[in-house]
């Protein structure tokens, strides 16, 4: 499953990765009541060291707008587990992003590879 957002002009590259993360976790639990799968475990995958250290932190030593998200995310994922980095540029979540698509790259969005 993929998904694409326009961004507001005024947001930071680093809060936009955030509600990418809290997408993907809200996707990732739609998934499971969809398939009716209990306990599935999930891994989730960022490109963004930040966001990584923001949801190992406490959400109430942030301003509101990222604590709120953080705690949403803290609630639905164990954070140590599940959160892996990769790369910018392995990024297949990227891929929609980009103004001009690297052919060789596409089947990243078929088999995960």
């Amino acid at each position: 499953m993929a998904r694409t957002r326009l961004a507001a002009v005024s947001t930071t590259i680093c809060r936009l990765k955030l509600q990418a993360v809290r997408l993907g976790v809200r996707v990732g639990a739609y998934l499971e009541e969809a398939l009716e799968i209990l306990e599935l475990r999930h891994m989730y995958w960022t490109d963004s060291a930040e966001v990584r250290c923001w949801i190992r932190a406490d959400s109430s030593d942030y301003q509101q707008f990222v604590g709120h998200r953080i705690a949403e995310v803290r609630l639905a994922t164990d954070e140590r587990r599940v959160w892996q980095f990769v790369p910018g540029a392995l990024n297949p979540a990227d891929l929609a992003t980009r103004q001009a698509v690297d052919e060789t790259r596409i089947p990243l969005w078929f088999d995960g590879a």
